[in-house]
């Protein structure tokens, strides 16, 4: 499934059989699974590494489900789906609603499981078949905005690139850093510009970002060449962008 390439999710669900059955499922699919059985351990996993889907039981053992919805939507901006033994209208609008972006009732079948996984993903990232804007930074980092991926050389000189996936906020974060460049984008801006007015955000929350961000495009996050600290500012990229965007491929 070209969906699936390079794409993680991660599954919290307490019932070992229904954890195992939907990663067997999705590794079928060549998705890469995370499965967790507690909502704690989906909050550490987080702070350290971002799903491309995370697929979630509302009735975890140690802590609600939503919490660690109201977790992913603050940290990553990653599609979700629910997984619930709940039938009643009012709890499935509020759940889609607050966090989630599709829902699935237990049981359920396969099918219906992938269907949904795919269609959100879709929804989420842009069809294939659109016209992607991609701008060439530099001789080393090229990045696409909207199927939210950066390219980087191998080596120098080299002809070959290798592809990371952005999460969409930190795709909106270059986008803003580069089509201001060389200016200074101080912390409010990039909150004010990057998230909607609806979602909550904060400047520990953009530094998140900005750190994750840095592992993904410097060769050196410790010393950033791209993403630059202006202290008590904010952040400016620290080259000029060679090309406009582009259409895509």
């Amino acid at each position: 499934m070209e969906i699936a390439q390079g794409r993680r999710i991660l599954i919290v669900e307490d019932d070992i059989l229904i954890r195992q059955e939907v990663r067997q499922v999705l590794e079928q699919q060549g998705f890469t699974v995370v499965a967790l059985d507690k909502g704690k351990a989906a909050i550490e996993f987080l702070s350290q590494q971002l799903p491309d889907l995370a697929i979630i039981d509302l009735g975890l053992p140690d802590i609600p489900g939503f919490d660690v919805c109201k977790a992913i939507k603050r940290y990553a901006d990653i599609p979700i789906i629910v997984l619930t033994n709940e039938t009643h209208e009012d709890f499935i609008v509020m759940a889609l609603e607050q966090f989630a972006d599709d829902y699935i009732t237990k049981p359920y079948g396969k099918r219906e499981l992938i269907a949904r996984i795919v269609r959100v993903m879709r929804r989420y990232n842009g069809s294939a078949e659109d016209s992607h804007a991609e701008m060439i930074v530099d001789d080393t980092l090229r990045i696409n905005f909207s199927r939210h991926w950066i390219e980087k050389r191998t080596a120098a000189g080299s002809d070959t690139f290798e592809r990371t996936l952005l999460t969409p906020t930190e795709s909106r974060i270059m986008f803003q850093l580069i089509n201001n460049a060389p200016r200074v984008m101080t912390i409010e801006a990039l909150l004010a510009r990057v998230w909607s007015r609806d979602e909550t955000a904060y400047p520990d929350v953009l530094r998140v970002h900005i750190r994750r961000l840095r592992k993904k495009v410097e060769d050196d996050p410790d010393h950033p060449h791209y993403i630059v600290t202006e202290r008590r500012l904010g952040y400016r990229l620290g080259v000029m962008p060679q090309a406009a965007a582009v259409s895509g491929k």
